[in-house]
């Protein structure tokens, strides 16, 4: 990720849901139109985590933003004109939808919850990718365990994820210079910017751009839906209730 001009407001206000900006520059294709702002408070698709959906406003015109990418150098809210236009230096009103973010949360922070559950468990493995979309959740691993193995994991993560949630956990999210993220993990970290970290209680931070609840209890309950080996890695299945 390049170091982007838009300012990203979420990272330390992951719970605000409008705010106001300005219009940096317009962008014009055959099917969407992209806003740049100033800064933003809707979260660009990244990391697994699916991009936030809303409006943005100025006076009686109206932007359905459908989709947020980081671009080149910025923030792209991708999306149609329902009313009105749009031009750059406009100061605009920013809502996302507030539900739709609040589950996005609770999908990325159980997702993280099945790190530390592993962990618990005695599984000491590397996560390669991850995928936090309400429709098809998963986490993958390196490496591959035995069907027998795999069976019996699902329901004893189950039961331990579901513990991390009942025990109602601080959930803490917080930036870091390169320096002081290295100290933490114990390992070299790239040097991209934003630099963060999620951790939960005694657990060590896992670098992580996206948003959170802010506590365990606000996820819900965690099904382990399948654990199967996929091209060499362990993938993990799960859903919200």
């Amino acid at each position: 990720m390049n170091l982007c001009k838009t300012k990203l407001l979420y990272l330390d206000e992951m719970y605000r849901y409008q705010a106001s900006a300005e219009i940096i520059n317009i962008i014009e294709s055959d099917e969407k139109t992209a806003l740049i702002l100033d800064q933003t408070i809707f979260y660009p698709q990244s990391g697994g985590q699916p991009s936030d959906k809303g409006i943005i406003t100025h006076d009686q015109a109206v932007f359905a933003v459908e989709k947020v990418i980081f671009g080149d150098d910025c923030v792209e809210h991708m999306g149609t004109i329902s009313n009105g236009s749009f031009k750059i230096q406009d100061r605009v009103q920013l809502t996302i939808d507030a539900t739709l973010r609040q589950l996005h949360n609770r999908y990325h922070s159980a997702g993280h919850l099945i790190d530390y559950g592993l962990i618990n468990l005695g599984y000491q493995l590397k996560s390669t990718k991850a995928y936090h979309f309400p429709q098809g959740a998963y986490v993958e691993y390196e490496g591959t365990l035995e069907q027998n193995v795999r069976e019996q994991l699902v329901s004893a993560l189950t039961a331990e994820v579901n513990k991390l949630v009942q025990e109602a956990l601080p959930v803490l999210v917080k930036s870091y210079s390169q320096r002081e993220l290295m100290k933490k993990i114990q390992k070299p970290v790239d040097a991209q910017w934003p630099l963060r970290g999620m951790w939960v209680n005694k657990y060590g931070p896992i670098m992580c751009g996206g948003t959170h609840v802010a506590n365990t209890a606000d996820i819900g309950k965690i099904i382990i839906r399948k654990i199967k080996n996929n091209a060499g890695n362990l993938r993990i299945s799960y859903e919200v209730e």
